[in-house]
């Protein structure tokens, strides 16, 4: 019967006569007992509303869809109720649509974590709906509190939602709120939400260009803690200044243990170990815990919550007036290498061929493409290694970077031959060399032959890893396409090769 609905509602109501209309079983089948019944009920209800009367849609319909969303308790349902509403949204007039559009950010302030997930699922339709005024005024401050939320499904939400206000926000308000929110989104604990922080810069930058001083920068102390004040919902205290620690200011002489655990073992990127001055790895036992002083100034789970409490706050708020103050360029030397794999991947996503699109939101977490290296990034290498000459057209499922003027990035690129040839992680030194690849499109020319050539070919002459080495090799093809340079590179990746094999068929025969 569920399943018929649609097409029953079509034929009753053939006849003009809205006292025949079927909306009553509807009704009754959405409130089964069945929970299949009601998910297959719910998915045909969007049909259902347009093939019915004009009158039933909006005096029945309408409401009881808003009473569903709200008392309905199956996930399932809830959240095919949810994407029955937003679909429905085009087709009825706006002044009928802007009391579904509010119900469903209403679920902004829910307790429940996955009630807010629907909403960033079909964010961009909803906010195209909204009045510009309340966009500013009261979705903006709800979404950057939300990034107190323990859940990381959350936060990778709030974090891939704001650009989309972009449009209807002035560059004042982006400048005092969001970019040090953004900075400070850069050091969260879940890897997703780094990653997708650095593509939300990006995006800061093509829309606002005019900001690129301070996300390199910072804002400065006093402006970042009024910021970071701002960003939690708290009155600035008289003494916020001094919540900022001394890497805020670009220097690596306190350990920033952004995180050391996630909700789930598949995205955990343990970020407790911290590598000293002299080189050594060292290895926090306790940097999990949150009353360690020792992690006090990076962030955990457990400084996270649903209901944040003023302990909460004021580690978030420490964290985005530090990141705010210190801005991108204080991650290339922190000692944390996640943070400076970070920096890393801000560099080539703001100055690279392309800003990666995103992969589609999933409230039920069962995305596929979760975890899976995004096919914008697939695709700005490929550009990028397969490039003859002149400049590099904007790859798929990219957006084109924003404009930025070029003695920023020749900055950027000296920190990056610093990291590659220098830092004490492989890791580190590999993705720093892949990144000058990605934005060799940008640099000089006499910049690439006096400085970036010269200390690659130093790297993949002396470099201790392997893998550096090969990675070193390539960039040097990009950067140089010489047919001496393609030559030892297929050389090189010959020889690697090889050991590769022989070290295999060593293991088989051990086993």
């Amino acid at each position: 019967m569920a399943a018929s609905i649609t097409d029953l509602q079509q034929v009753a109501c053939s006849f003009d006569n809205p006292s025949r209309s079927l909306h009553q079983i509807m009704l009754n089948l959405l409130e089964d007992n069945e929970v299949e019944t009601r998910r297959i009920a719910t998915s045909q209800l969007k049909d259902f509303c347009l093939v019915s009367p004009q009158q039933i849609l909006l005096t029945v319909l309408l409401p009881q869809l808003r009473e569903h969303l709200f008392m309905e308790q199956e996930e399932s349902v809830r959240a095919e109720l949810v994407r029955c509403a937003v679909s429905l949204l085009p087709s009825i007039r706006r002044e009928d649509s802007l009391p579904l559009v509010q119900h469903i950010l209403s679920f902004l302030n829910d307790s429940v974590a996955q009630s807010k997930q629907y909403v960033f699922q079909h964010f961009s339709e909803l906010v195209a709906l909204m009045p510009t005024n309340e966009v500013q005024l009261t979705l903006l401050p709800s979404l950057l509190r939300l990034w107190q939320d323990k859940n990381w499904r959350v936060r990778l939400g709030v974090v891939q939602s704001v650009p989309c206000l972009y449009p209807n926000l002035p560059e004042s308000c982006v400048r005092e709120t969001v970019l040090p929110a953004n900075l400070a989104w850069l050091r969260d604990p879940s890897w997703y939400v780094r990653e997708c922080a650095c593509r939300s810069l990006a995006r800061l930058l093509r829309a606002f260009p005019g900001l690129c001083k301070e996300v390199l920068n910072g804002v400065g102390q006093k402006a970042a803690a009024a910021a970071a004040a701002a960003v939690t919902g708290q009155t600035q205290s008289p003494n916020a200044n001094n919540t900022t620690s001394t890497t805020a200011t670009g220097g690596a002489g306190t350990s920033n243990n952004t995180a050391a655990s996630l909700n789930s073992p598949a995205n955990t990127s343990s970020i407790g170990n911290t590598t000293s001055p002299g080189g050594q790895n060292q290895t926090n036992p306790d940097t999990n815990n949150p009353s360690n002083p020792g992690s006090v100034s990076g962030m955990t789970n457990s400084s996270f919550a649903v209901n944040a409490s003023n302990s909460t706050l004021n580690s978030i708020n420490a964290l985005t007036a530090q990141a705010a103050a210190g801005g991108l360029k204080a991650l290339a030397t922190d000692t944390n290498y996640h943070l400076r794999q970070i920096y890393i991947t801000a560099v080539q996503t703001i100055w690279g061929p392309g800003i990666p699109d995103e992969s589609p939101y999933s409230a039920t977490g069962d995305n596929p493409d979760m975890g899976i290296c995004l096919p914008g990034v697939r695709n700005a290498y490929t550009a990028v290694s397969t490039k003859q000459s002149g400049s590099i057209p904007v790859p798929e499922c990219c957006q084109p970077p924003p404009q930025l003027p070029g003695t920023h990035l020749s900055t950027c690129a000296s920190q990056l031959l610093r990291l590659a040839a220098e830092d004490v992680v492989a890791n580190v030194r590999i993705c720093a060399v892949q990144a000058l690849q990605l934005v060799s499109g940008g640099l000089d020319k006499k910049f690439v032959q006096k400085e970036v050539l010269p200390a690659l070919k130093k790297i993949a002459e002396s470099d201790s890893d392997a893998d550096v080495r090969f990675y070193a090799i390539e960039s040097m093809t990009v950067q140089n396409p010489s047919r001496v340079v393609r030559t030892q590179s297929i050389i090189y990746l010959v020889c690697f090769m090889h050991r590769f094999t022989v070290s295999v068929a060593l293991n088989l025969d051990a086993f």
